[in-house]
């Protein structure tokens, strides 16, 4: 699972990911009079999956940081599960 979590292309793929996956929610699926705080769950994921790309190329540098960014990455994971639970509950 470590190996899983250091890996360049993984974390690249991730990262791209996010990123078309916001695009294409705020442009389709989302009206730009919509509140702000509709936009958390994307906000949460694209800083976890940027959290863990920076992660990677740290660990390589200054290890401590690299872990570092690593939890936060794992925070904003949860913060991102939680953000779409309670937008989901607001929105029903």
């Amino acid at each position: 699972m470590r190996n899983l979590l250091q890996s360049k292309t993984l974390a690249w793929c991730a990262f791209i990911v996010v990123f078309f996956l916001v695009i294409a929610s705020i442009v389709t699926m989302r009206s730009w009079t919509t509140q702000y705080w509709t936009l958390a769950d994307e906000f949460c994921a694209f800083m976890m999956v940027f959290c863990q790309l920076i992660a990677v190329y740290m660990n390589k540098y200054a290890p401590d940081a690299g872990s570092k960014l690593s939890v936060c990455a794992a925070i904003f994971g949860v913060l991102m599960i939680i953000s779409f639970i309670v937008e989901y509950i607001l929105m029903n």
